[in-house]
């Protein structure tokens, strides 16, 4: 599931199937790194459109040195290509 995108359609109906015939189920969340995400929103989105039953595995945090960065303007590409020779070509 993306979280970006939250529960789609197909997501509820294989869901529901699974459920109906008794197949526990394991989500996984991708895209957790783009800008704008809020996993509880994520989360809260599971628990209204799928199930109030959800157990979450993991603690997503950026590390205290790390953060999320909108590469939309020039110099900041100028700055993650700073020092790759293949990617200056």
């Amino acid at each position: 599931m993306s979280a970006k995108d939250g529960v789609q359609a197909q997501t509820r109906i294989l869901f529901h199937a699974l459920r109906k015939i008794g197949i526990p189920t394991i989500f996984f969340i991708n895209k957790i790194d783009q800008n704008g995400i809020d996993l509880s929103t994520v989360y809260q989105d599971i628990k209204e459109k799928l199930s109030a039953e959800i157990v979450i595995k993991q603690k997503v945090e950026l590390h205290p040195n790390m953060r999320v960065m909108n590469f939309t303007e020039s110099e900041q590409w100028d700055m993650v290509i700073e020092g790759n020779d293949y990617l200056l070509e």
